[in-house]
């Protein structure tokens, strides 16, 4: 890791290294209408809240498979990352304009540009 340091704010070089889950979006999509497919009846009871949580439980179950399996996909690279003093410690500035890169590795793939 390498950091230049200026003025309160310091940009790192890090090394990252994380799953790279949109590499399987389009099996994650199929997956999702299957299961719907088979759970019509149940789904068209569900409210909206509901209906998320369902979502989220499939999504879910769908990426704990895809990490046992040996074709999971990852991203690496070396990364700028922008941090700022704070009155007590260092800290990512929270700015996906700046910080993107890291950002998309925290989300494992999917970048702040797909999430907008």
């Amino acid at each position: 890791m390498n950091a230049e340091i200026k003025n309160g704010t310091a940009v790192l070089t890090v090394h990252i290294k994380g799953p790279n889950f949109t590499a399987h979006a389009s099996e994650l999509e199929n997956y999702i209408k299957k299961i719907s497919n088979e759970e019509k009846k149940k789904i068209s009871k569900m409210n909206n809240k509901q209906y998320q949580s369902f979502l989220l439980e499939k999504s879910s179950e769908f990426y704990l498979q895809l990490v046992k399996r040996n074709d999971l996909q990852y991203m690496e690279n070396d990364i700028k990352v922008y941090v700022k003093k704070y009155p007590n410690t260092w800290g990512v500035i929270q700015d996906y304009t700046i910080n993107n890169a890291i950002y998309k590795y925290l989300g494992f793939g999917y970048g702040p540009e797909l999430m907008r």
